[in-house]
C-alpha cells in the first residue's frame, strides 16, 4: 500500500516518488494505518530532501501495511522567506502534535551551534517533544545532532567528538511493542540513531 503524506496543501514533489501519495488531513480517520510523524530540523537547504528520503525509505519498507505521514516543524528554528512559505503549506506547528496519536516518530537532526546546546532557542520546546514522544509513541528515532539533544536531556550526557566514522548506531531502552500493544496502553523506549561523520555526530550514552 502507498504511504499517504497528509497536511501537504501543495503536495509538492511527493507524488513524483514511488509509492506515495498526497491526502488531506483528517484526524477522524481510522483504517487501521501506521500513524508516522516527521520533525524535520534539517537546515533550508536540506529540508526537502529529507523529506524525500524518511518518506521514501518509508514507502519502500511499508509493504502491504499502509503507512500515514506528518509532517511538523519547530518554529524556533530559524528559516529563510523560501522555507518559510514551504512550512507553512505543507508542515504543521509542532503544537499540534500534543494533541496527535502516532505510532511512530522520527526527529531529524538539526544545524549545530556555536554554544551549548541547552542554550539554543529550540531547546525548550525540544525538550517538550522529547517527553512528549517518551509519554505518547511506541518508537521514536532521533537523528544525528537531535540524538545528542535526547540524550543529554535524558541522562545529562553530552556529545563527545570521534576519530572515527559512525553509522547506524542505536541506543534501545525497553522492549519494542507494535502500534495495536501502544494503543492497548503498551510503553517503549526510544532508540537514538546517530548516522552521521564523526566530528558532526558523534557522542552520546552507550559509545
Amino acid at each position: 500500500m502507498p504511504v499517504v503524506l497528509e497536511q501537504g496543501a501543495s503536495g509538492r514533489s511527493f507524488n513524483l516518488l514511488n509509492g506515495v501519495r498526497c491526502a488531506p488531513a483528517d484526524p477522524a480517520r481510522n483504517d487501521g494505518a501506521i500513524e508516522i510523524g516527521i520533525v524535520n530540523n534539517m537546515p533550508d537547504a536540506a529540508l526537502e530532501l529529507t523529506e524525500r528520503q524518511f518518506i521514501g525509505l518509508l514507502a519502500a519498507a511499508s509493504g502491504k501495511t499502509q503507512v500515514r505521514v506528518r509532517l511538523f516543524a519547530l518554529p524556533q528554528i530559524g528559516r529563510g522567506e523560501f522555507a518559510r512559505r514551504r512550512l507553512l503549506s505543507d508542515y504543521a506547528e509542532i503544537g499540534r502534535l500534543w494533541d496527535t496519536r502516532l505510532d511512530g516518530l522520527i526527529v531529524s537532526g538539526m544545524e549545530p551551534g556555536p554554544g551549548p546546546l541547552r542554550e539554543e532557542p529550540y531547546w525548550r520546546m525540544f525538550t517538550e517533544l522529547i517527553d512528549w514522544a517518551d509519554r505518547q509513541t511506541t518508537s521514536s528515532i532521533w537523528s544525528c545532532l537531535a540524538a545528542h539533544a535526547a540524550v543529554l536531556h535524558r541522562d545529562g550526557s553530552n556529545a563527545v567528538r570521534s576519530p572515527q566514522v559512525l553509522r547506524r548506531l542505536r541506543v534501545h531502552q525497553g522492549n519494542r511493542s507494535p502500534p495495536a500493544g501502544r494503543r492497548a496502553g503498551a510503553r517503549a523506549g526510544s532508540p537514538f540513531a546517530l548516522e552521521r561523520r564523526a566530528g558532526r555526530c558523534a557522542g552520546g550514552r552507550g559509545l
